[in-house]
């Protein structure tokens, strides 16, 4: 765990918005995000400054803005989760997201990107390995021609035909979580635009559309 001095990168604040779902002290916050409790206060500052959240006796948590935008997210993408998977990279901690509401990275729009720079992000970001696993006729799989599906994976997610499933691996927790929420905001511009506008965080990603 670092010491008790601001040491964050925004998608830190993401994290620690997500997890006030429920009321944490900033002493869990600190264990839970596996950073100092001086981080964690400057990322609670900046929520708190965006409105978001309220302190009580039992700690902080979102107040209804906050909860109204936690809604907006998970509508278009479900908080990182450790899932079970045993497969690849089981010596690693792993962090998966769902990318929601039918959005295909290939379609050939503006806003198409390219999936290797999907998985070179969460490198950027800390990760040491990523997919991109797209479910399409009921399959889970990287790519149409791959023999190989994430059956394991699947069974874990409520998935819709066209969704997608972004898994980083890394050597610390809050490494895989950065790894995801990197791939996950590439991935889905709606996403990024979300946390721009809402959170007072600044992502630009736009250099890697195509």
């Amino acid at each position: 765990m670092v010491g008790n001095v601001p040491n964050y990168v925004p998608l830190d604040v993401v994290r620690c918005f997500i997890r006030l779902e429920n009321s944490k002290s900033r002493k869990n916050l600190s264990e839970d995000l596996g950073l100092g409790e001086g981080t964690v206060k400057a990322l609670l500052n900046i929520l708190k400054e965006q409105g978001v959240t309220l302190s009580t006796k039992e700690g902080h948590v979102l107040n209804e803005k906050g909860e109204k935008l936690l809604s907006e997210l998970k509508g278009l993408v479900t908080p990182p989760m450790q899932v079970a998977y045993t497969d690849f990279y089981s010596e690693l901690y792993n962090s998966a997201m769902q990318l929601k509401r039918g959005f295909h990275l290939r379609e050939r729009t503006k806003e198409r990107i390219d999936t290797v720079n999907i998985r070179d992000i969460a490198v950027r970001n800390g990760a040491d390995a990523a997919f991109i696993i797209f479910y399409k006729n009921g399959k889970l799989k990287m790519s149409e021609n791959d023999t190989y599906t994430f059956s394991q994976l699947q069974k874990q997610f409520k998935l819709k035909e066209g969704d997608v499933v972004v898994i980083s691996f890394a050597k610390t927790k809050r490494l895989a979580e950065l790894g995801v929420l990197a791939q996950a905001t590439l991935a889905n511009p709606a996403f990024v635009s979300l946390i721009n506008k809402k959170m007072g965080i600044k992502l630009d990603y736009k250099w890697y559309y195509k």
